[in-house]
């Protein structure tokens, strides 16, 4: 009867914060279920956007507790918390301390209610420490404190347990809120997901690539409720515009360029005989040739390969970001962006990032896309390279301009790019 009842109180929740905040829909159910005595912990999540239950430890959960984790477990995911652990190469399980820091006082600013008191759960206060500050900086301060502890018998309550002794340390006990609060993996997790563990019963997950592109939806979607209704809470709506429309000093050398070639197109005008001049001239009735000036055409590769979707996988959601800003420097004619890895999986024109497909998750290849980019009809005038640089070049230029937008911390000496390329490097730092 428990198996049953926890089970009803998962959707019933996920239902409950839905109804309370429709522009998380879309994260919501497409979090798939999965219920397991393993973990030790009332819920958790994977990167791969699978949600997981244990119904002993939720027995006396109402469904208004469940849904505010349900809340808790999408901000992980949103928030990109996996691959800001990785990326720092911090340790998991006080990185999840400080992630559940930065979370857990939005939440009970909110007024929502966790199960039992919040005092029992990890907030900034606990460790004298001010609230409305990054993981990032919840990290550095307790990694000098902390020691990690063996789980006690039994499980116990939501997420990593952290206690402060009489002198100050901080002791944290093994309950994981799994890969997807931090990014390291738990036992009770089902990994990537792939076609035959579905076919074999495995719980539906998803890929790297989907979940960034996920992310950005929900975000354009609190923004779009934001605008149309204003009740979107403050930390929602500072996480959605910095995804869709990151602000970082580096991007205004990118557009430079962008605008540089669509001025420098534009400035090849001629007389035409494609478009002629109405206008009335010395020569009467006579049509004449009309300048013209011919339209920049751009086209975006974005990198999608493995590393891009890993260890720093949410430059792959700063990469959709720029093909954004990118498509509004050059107006409604929309660019060609293909998803390239070791080979090109995708190759459209798009007018709205909306509309960007990427695939991939192997290994890395931009020789391959600026290939491509020759192939195209029209030609481009120029290439937007969106990279981490991990990656061979072509040995001789194309017919057109090449700017390499390189994110991550990737070595330029060991992992050179041709003289030929433009090269805008972006640290993890700014992303």
């Amino acid at each position: 009867m428990a198996k049953k009842s926890a089970a009803l109180k998962m959707q019933a929740s996920r239902v409950r914060i839905q109804t309370q905040r429709p522009y998380l829909a879309t994260a919501l159910f497409n979090m798939n279920m999965k219920e397991t005595h393993d973990i030790p912990a009332p819920m958790g999540i994977d990167k791969h956007w699978r949600i997981y239950y244990n119904p002993a430890l939720l027995e006396d959960w109402t469904v208004e507790e469940m849904g505010t984790c349900w809340y808790h477990e999408v901000l992980h995911l949103i928030r990109s918390h996996p691959e800001r652990t990785e990326a720092k190469g911090a340790d998991p399980l006080i990185m999840n301390v400080a992630m559940d820091c930065e979370i857990n006082d939005d939440l009970k600013e909110e007024g929502l209610k966790l199960h039992g008191s919040w005092d029992n759960y990890c907030l900034p206060s606990k460790f004298n420490l001010p609230d409305n500050k990054v993981g990032e900086y919840y990290y550095e301060q307790l990694i000098q404190k902390a020691k990690v502890t063996p789980p006690p018998p039994g499980g116990g309550g939501h997420g990593p347990q952290a206690e402060v002794d009489e002198d100050g340390n901080i002791t944290v006990q093994d309950r994981t809120e799994g890969s997807g609060a931090h990014g390291g993996s738990a036992p009770w997790e089902e990994g990537p997901p792939t076609k035959e563990k579905e076919e074999n019963g495995g719980t539906p997950g998803i890929t790297t690539e989907r979940g960034e592109l996920l992310k950005r939806k929900v975000a354009e979607e609190i923004q779009q409720h934001s605008k149309s209704r204003g009740d979107v809470p403050a930390h929602l709506k500072r996480t959605a515009d910095e995804l869709v429309d990151p602000k970082v000093n580096w991007r205004n050398e990118l557009q430079a360029w962008v605008r540089n070639a669509v001025a420098q197109k534009r400035g090849m005008q001629d007389f035409s005989r494609s478009k002629v001049s109405r206008r009335q001239s010395a020569f009467g009735k006579v049509l004449m040739p009309a300048m013209v000036a011919p339209e920049c055409k751009p086209a975006i590769v974005v990198d999608t390969s493995g590393s891009m979707g890993g260890v720093k996988g949410r430059l792959l959601t700063q990469a959709v970001g720029e093909v954004s800003g990118i498509l509004k420097a050059i107006g409604s004619m929309g660019a060609p962006v293909l998803a390239v890895d070791a080979e090109v999986s995708s190759s459209k024109t798009v007018r709205s990032a909306k509309q960007v497909d990427l695939s991939g998750g192997g290994g890395t290849d931009m020789t391959v896309g600026i290939e491509a980019c020759k192939k195209l009809r029209p030609r481009p005038d120029i290439c937007v390279v969106l990279t981490d640089g991990y990656t061979p070049w072509p040995d001789t230029a194309p017919p057109f301009k090449v700017v390499a937008c390189i994110l991550g911390e990737c070595n330029a000496e060991i992992y050179k790019s041709p003289e030929w390329i433009k090269r805008i490097n972006v640290s993890v730092d700014e992303l």
